[in-house]
């Protein structure tokens, strides 16, 4: 999963996971960091340099960081779904677009939270889904303030679906 800031060629973040390998890899900037769970270390690599550290984890990370890959990921902007507010609603969207084709269907999930002094902000995450999968392929993130018009668009996301041996190809060319 790939994270972009609208007009950024390059991700602010991206992501791989495997619960199959048991591994967890994430790039943010100038560093990447591999959680590999089966062998209870966390490698920290910082690109550009021959700079690297390995780290024996604990039970509490690995089971922290398990719950993680076991949860949404970040395809979701609630944990659980028991913390969706109860203002929120799920919409199908009507999308002509390009970039949806193959089927792909839009929904929208919107919904209120409050700012600190207590004025609203409005929220909505836009899914691009793969029907027969259920799978989203994008997810774009927008917001407003309750006095603008229109939505701001923030954010999207970028998901692909790798195979173990994808996987296993992406540990091996980032050297770990």
């Amino acid at each position: 999963m790939a994270t972009f800031i609208p007009d950024q060629k390059e991700p602010t973040q991206e992501k791989w996971m495997s619960r199959a390998l048991d591994v967890y890899i994430t790039k943010t900037g100038k560093q990447l960091v591999l959680w590999d769970l089966q062998n209870r270390v966390k490698k920290t690599k910082y690109l550009g340099s021959s700079l690297a550290e390995t780290t024996v984890l604990s039970d509490d990370v690995i089971s922290e960081t398990r719950g993680k890959m076991a949860g949404s990921l970040g395809l979701m902007p609630f944990q659980d779904i028991s913390e969706i507010p109860v203002d929120a609603r799920w919409s199908r969207v009507d999308f002509e677009s390009a970039e949806v084709t193959n089927g792909i269907e839009v929904y929208d999930l919107e919904w209120t939270e409050k700012k600190y002094g207590g004025s609203l902000i409005f929220k909505k995450w836009r899914f691009f889904v793969e029907p027969r999968t259920n799978f989203p392929h994008r997810i774009e993130i927008y917001q407003k303030l309750a006095a603008e018009e229109r939505y701001i668009f923030m954010s999207f996301k970028e998901i692909e679906y790798l195979s173990d041996s994808k996987m296993q190809a992406i540990i091996k060319e980032t050297s770990f």
